[in-house]
């Protein structure tokens, strides 16, 4: 028998989708008259095809998924008014220009009606012990627009007096239930209205971590958990009027320049 949770958390796992609606799943399997809660024989699910229909409202109605949104990527060094965009970045910040012009590719996005990323970190623990060469270590999030309605990002873990640096159940269970798109905003922390040519800045590593990551032979010691910036899990909450353009920056350090930070 397959439960409703053990449904949400196979359709999260394998299709991405973090917005699941039981009832209709049930209803393709169990018909018109079973109960939006019940639970689903796995023999009627294969009998009723419904690997095939889950696809089928992905296809639909890909809003249910963790990302909605259409990107690009912009390469810095062709471009004059990205290469100004560096200069603002490192005068803003006060990290080194070898630092800043190390930032991966300018990514632009649009979020078009229902557009929304649900919860997450730009950076992951098992990232950061995996060695990656240029681990980001802050984001610079770009308002490209006004919005109508909605497109916010939120912070649901910052500024939280009930949640200690230490307890990292709690970052990861407040990141769960932040999932769905209609959860971004209402957990608490801060939120930010996009505004056009507004930005955000925050950190995704903890800068007393910075100078280690930055020698390979150290990169490997298990320093994820310690290192990420737990209060820096975020979401685009839903663009419920309009659209959301928008441009990251993700900074990172790489192999060049041998500052102190």
């Amino acid at each position: 028998m397959l439960s409703r949770e053990e449904m949400f958390r196979f359709v999260q796992t394998v299709l991405g989708v973090v917005d699941y609606d039981h009832e209709p799943v049930v209803r393709h399997v169990l018909g018109d008259d079973a109960s939006a809660e019940a639970s689903i024989p796995v023999e009627n699910a294969v009998r009723a095809g419904l690997g095939r229909f889950l696809i089928d409202i992905v296809e639909k109605e890909p809003w249910r998924l963790t990302r909605y949104s259409e990107q690009l990527w912009l390469t810095y060094d062709k471009s004059p008014v990205l290469q100004k965009l560096l200069v603002r970045v490192q005068r803003i910040t006060g990290l080194p220009e070898s630092v800043v012009n190390q930032s991966e590719d300018l990514q632009v996005l649009r979020y078009g009606p229902h557009g929304h990323y649900s919860c997450h970190h730009d950076m992951s623990p098992d990232t950061i012990d995996e060695g990656k060469d240029a681990p980001q270590i802050a984001t610079v999030a770009i308002f490209l627009n006004d919005v109508t309605r909605g497109g916010e990002i939120a912070f649901p873990a910052a500024n939280r007096d009930d949640i200690a640096p230490s307890e990292l159940e709690k970052y990861w269970m407040l990141e769960e239930q932040c999932q769905p798109r209609k959860a971004c905003t209402r957990l608490g922390g801060v939120v930010f209205s996009p505004k056009k040519g507004d930005a955000l800045l925050w950190y995704n590593i903890r800068p007393e971590f910075w100078n280690d990551l930055k020698r390979k032979e150290t990169q490997r010691q298990g320093f994820g958990e310690q290192s990420l910036m737990w209060s820096s899990v975020h979401c685009g909450a839903e663009v419920i009027e309009g659209e959301k353009w928008m441009a990251n920056m993700w900074i990172g350090l790489g192999p060049h320049g041998h500052e102190e930070l």
